[in-house]
């Protein structure tokens, strides 16, 4: 308790007044840093949405050099895919973990911890494949520490843009995250290809995301110190109220709803990055595109959440219809792979690639804009960040998994010298069609919390746990 109340606190009879007349005051100065965040809330978004910018470059900075980092390492697809793997899998506990310990101990020191992490992670990926190192397993040490703290990250961030734009303009303010964010994975597909055909070095091309990352560093220190500096200005110290202190009895009554979002989220996903793991080998193997002009096409996927997702969380938030975008999201994914496994295996038409990749990418922009604002709304505020942590968590099993069977499929179902693509794309459709299934179903689970969902965004409609039957 601050120092300053010590003398009225010391008149109260009993530590209940004492407590109460302390919550009032913070309540009040509450109110005071709120009104101070509405006035910075534009410089801290740019600020914070930077903070992802180099750790989505390095995310996928293996994909348009698969075949060069196959052949510089002597390894397989499934060689391949296991980074993608290292990834994911410390993402399947991580997230849930930092998320509880970010509501406990606080998102600054958390947000900087994730930053550098990742920065860590990345730099040993570059050392491992210098060409006097070329040490394999180390690079999939690396990807484990990158993968680490990566989705932590993600899932930290989340929780301050909801805390600063969770009255309003949410979901822009997450859209305006993924379009920065996939701005950052754009680059990676237009520049890394050229990066190793001048040099013929894959650790110069990752030096790159080393030095990204340290300008997101950078905008970490950044985005705390405009968040405390509200604080301090306001005398708001962001102590919470016994009543709000997260336990993790709060687990177990998360909603039914949430938990149908993460299945979502989780059969997306899986349809949608896996995708990407593989998009440039797939326009090069499919479409007879060069390395250069594959990357390009894969970075239409991003291009496209880059460019429209702040708009289309702009339109969200006075619309509202969350639930019918992510479905129609889900659906729009659906039919890009069914499109794609419907094509003969090679086929010289560089339209059809360009549509096919045109509607897998716009589906990710509809789904990141519309799916990850419902997450507040369904779960109780001093649980978010768990909530969000959990989410990534899931997410991230689809992410170990999906690798090592798409893997398993190139290996083992092959058409000459390529893989048999149909069979990955219909287990593709089929993440997006569980995502497509589990959205609807939550109409049908609870009609309340669906209609809730799809309110527009604004200062009446509070961040509230939706109870539902099922659970």
């Amino acid at each position: 308790i601050n120092a300053e109340y010590m003398g009225i606190l010391a008149m109260s009879t009993t530590k209940d007044e004492q407590v109460a007349l302390y919550e009032k005051d913070m309540d009040e100065k509450k109110i005071h840093y709120e009104a101070l965040k509405q006035k910075k809330r534009m410089i801290f978004l740019i600020v914070i949405c930077l903070v992802e910018f180099g750790r989505y470059y390095c995310v996928d900075l293996v994909a348009p050099l698969q075949k060069d980092i196959m052949r510089q390492f002597g390894i397989t697809d499934v060689g391949y895919n296991l980074l993608y793997s290292a990834y994911a899998f410390p993402n399947i506990f991580l997230p849930f973990i930092m998320g509880y310990v970010a509501d406990l101990i606080g998102r600054p020191t958390t947000l900087i911890i994730c930053t550098i992490a990742v920065l860590i992670g990345q730099s040993l990926l570059a050392f491992a494949s210098l060409q006097a190192i070329n040490i394999f397993w180390l690079a999939i040490v690396a990807r484990f520490l990158f993968g680490c703290f990566g989705k932590s990250l993600n899932s930290t961030q989340g929780t301050y843009i909801t805390d600063w734009f969770k009255d309003k303009e949410l979901a822009f303010a997450l859209g305006m995250s993924v379009s920065i964010a996939r701005a950052g994975t754009v680059l990676n597909f237009v520049v890394a290809t050229p990066i190793y055909e001048h040099t013929h070095s894959i650790a110069f091309a990752f030096w790159v995301g080393t030095f990204l990352l340290g300008v997101s560093l950078v905008c970490t220190m950044g985005t705390v110190l405009l968040d405390q500096s509200a604080k301090n200005a306001s005398g708001y110290t962001g102590v919470k109220k016994k009543s709000e202190k997260i336990a993790l009895k709060d687990l177990c009554n998360l909603s039914g709803s949430y938990w149908l979002l993460v299945l979502c989220i989780v059969g997306f996903y899986t349809g949608f990055l896996c995708f990407v793991n593989i998009s440039a080998s797939f326009a090069m193997d499919r479409f007879g595109f060069s390395s250069s002009h594959a990357s390009i096409l894969a970075s239409i996927l991003h291009l496209i959440a880059a460019l429209t997702a702040p708009f289309i969380g702009i339109l969200i938030d006075k619309i509202g219809r969350r639930t019918i975008i992510t479905i129609s999201s889900c659906v729009l994914l659906l039919c890009g792979h069914l499109f794609f496994a419907l094509l003969p295996n090679r086929i010289d038409s560089p339209v059809l690639a360009i549509v096919g990749y045109a509607v897998i990418g716009l589906s990710y922009c509809l789904f990141g804009s519309a799916c990850w604002p419902m997450i507040p709304f369904v779960v109780e505020e001093r649980v978010v960040g768990t909530a969000f942590g959990i989410a990534f968590s899931c997410e991230n099993m689809g992410m170990v998994f999906g690798p090592i069977i798409i893997g398993f499929i190139s290996s083992s179902s092959r058409d000459g010298d390529i893989p048999n693509y149909f069979w990955i794309n219909i287990f593709l459709a089929g993440g997006a069609a569980l995502g497509l299934i589990t959205t609807i179903f939550l109409f049908f689970v609870d009609p309340v919390s669906y209609t809730h969902l799809t309110l527009p965004t604004n200062r009446e409609v509070q961040i509230s746990v939706v109870h539902v039957s099922f659970k």
